[in-house]
């Protein structure tokens, strides 16, 4: 019987090998196309609001918050280094994308850094914690006190 690794090491097999590795080109057609949806998408929602269709308001809202929300996740990419080959190219990519969360991107990428080095640990783990004196600890990091 396989173990549960076992299981993911078999489908990890399967999956080509350049899917795990950085393709600037294809990163920067995602971008484009990301900023090209984001803008159709406000333009659209601008339509539907100015006219009181309000029918469609919930295609505007799907629209623009895929749109930010894969902005969000293209800033998580370029937080890890993956996004792009260059480093350089993720740490600008990195801040604007996340620039409409309104959130700071290496203050995130601490504490997502820390995450992954804590993940599970109720106590280390900034996004699980509960205890005061660690929250206090991530706040101080993070610059939020």
């Amino acid at each position: 019987m396989q173990t549960e690794e076992q299981s993911l090491d078999a489908v990890l097999k399967l999956i080509p090998k350049r899917f795990f590795q950085a393709n600037s080109f294809v990163a920067t057609l995602y971008i484009f196309a990301l900023l090209g949806i984001a803008i159709l998408g406000a333009g659209f929602s601008l339509v539907v609001w100015q006219n009181g269709w309000t029918g469609f308001y919930p295609i505007s809202w799907i629209v623009l918050g895929t749109a930010f929300a894969s902005f969000f996740f293209v800033s998580h990419d370029c937080a890890h280094y993956s996004f792009f080959k260059s480093r350089w190219a993720n740490v600008w990519v990195g801040h604007l994308a996340i620039l409409p969360a309104a959130y700071p991107f290496f203050s995130w990428k601490f504490a997502h850094d820390a995450h992954h080095r804590h993940t599970n640990n109720r106590r280390l783990d900034p996004v699980t914690t509960c205890d005061r004196l660690t929250t206090s600890y991530w706040r101080l990091n993070l610059g939020l006190i």
